[in-house]
Order: C-alpha cells, then structure tokens, then sequence
C-alpha cells in the first residue's frame, strides 16, 4: 500500500483513496470530474490503493474514510444442559455422596469460569445447566467437569475406585427464555424418575432436541 504526498496538510484526517476504472490512454485513474493529478503526485499503478493524508476536497476523487471500529471484547450467552450417567447406568452417585459431588462439580466448573446454573440428577447420572465462557467449547467443558469429579471421587471414597462415568454426553443448548423451565425441571428430577428410566429421558431429550443418533449406539 503507498502512501501518497502532495496533498494539502490543511485537513489531518486519514483517507483511502478508492481505485476507480483506469484511462488507458493516461497511466493513472481518472478522476471522478477532473482528469488530472494533483501536482506533485505519483500516478497509481492499476490494483493498488492510494492512502493519502491531509486530502485537498478541491479535487474530487472517490474516497472514503478509513475508520477503525473494533470491539474490546467477546460477549457471549451460551447456555448448555449436560446430561450424562454413570458406566453402565451403575447407581454409583448414592444419597450419601451426591450433594458433595454436586457441589465439587459447581466448583470446578466455577474454576474453569463456567457458571454452573443448576445441578442435579440420580444416582446413576448427572444433570447440569451452564452458562460457557468463549474460551472453553462445549466439549472441553465437560471433559473438565467429568474428569475432575471421578478423580475427586477416586481419591475421597476408597470403595468407590471402579466408578466412572458414560463415555459420551448429551449437550442441549438452552435460550434464556427457558432457564427457568430447565432449573424446574432438574430439581424435580427425583419425582420424575419415579416414573420413567435414565434411558427413556434421554431419548426424549434426543427427539425433542431434533438431534439425529441411532439407538442401537447410544447407551455403548
């Protein structure tokens, strides 16, 4: 990109000078009502942009201002309800524990700056409402959430070594028009599984979510 002299200094603004349809016959692009350079100005090559500063408006070249208008920051509303279970759908996550897991599972993802909504589920599976930072995807979240808690689950309850959860995840994304309906539904998330399995939910939660999958493959 060149930058070009000769122009008046009187105006200290910064402008670009927008290439328009070349005179053949001159060597330079023509100008939109006088066909002449300024004095003192280089012709511009065909393809290139001419920046000039202090641009003289006497001479009426097609130009626009070049402005910068960047934004600061990132802002983000990405709201997800994690659904998983336990290996097998086994009843590791028993009365005793489940409160310290849950709130072990809020801070890590408090950590990692998730903001955890509302946690809940039974004892064979887990749901989470969290709203993501733009720096974590959908999938890096939960492995952090997932991973941490049975570490932390290794080492506080010698007996329960063999725990581990479901390989896979479900992820739904949540508008915040329905933050409310979702906080409601994971805490009556004992009564209604009163009535309906782990299984059936989730398949649910597939259909109403529109999310393609094969049920011969989703439980492993």
């Amino acid at each position: 990109m060149k930058i070009a002299q000769g122009f008046n200094p009187g105006d200290s603004g910064l402008a670009a000078i927008t290439p328009i349809p070349r005179d053949k016959s001159r060597g330079y692009y023509r100008q939109s009502l006088r066909d002449a350079v300024p004095p003192g100005v280089e012709p511009v090559p065909e393809g290139r942009t001419e920046i000039a500063r202090g641009f003289n408006p006497g001479y009426s070249w097609d130009i626009k201002q070049k402005t910068e208008h960047a934004m600061s920051h990132s802002y983000i509303s990405c709201h997800i309800h994690y659904v998983f279970s336990t290996k097998n759908r086994e009843p590791w996550i028993t009365a005793d524990i489940r409160q310290r897991l849950h709130k072990y599972m809020s801070g890590t993802a408090r950590k990692h700056k998730i903001a955890s909504l509302r946690i809940g589920g039974t004892e064979d599976h887990i749901h989470q409402l969290v709203s993501l930072p733009s720096t974590l995807s959908v999938a890096q979240a939960v492995q952090l959430i997932k991973g941490n808690a049975s570490k932390w689950i290794h080492e506080t309850f010698p007996q329960h070594q063999h725990f581990s959860w479901q390989e896979g995840y479900g992820g739904f994304s949540v508008s915040v028009s329905q933050l409310e309906r979702i906080i409601a539904y994971i805490d009556n998330q004992q009564e209604h599984h009163r009535f309906s399995s782990f299984e059936e939910e989730f398949l649910l939660l597939l259909k109403k979510h529109q999310t393609e999958y094969d049920e011969r493959y989703v439980f492993g």
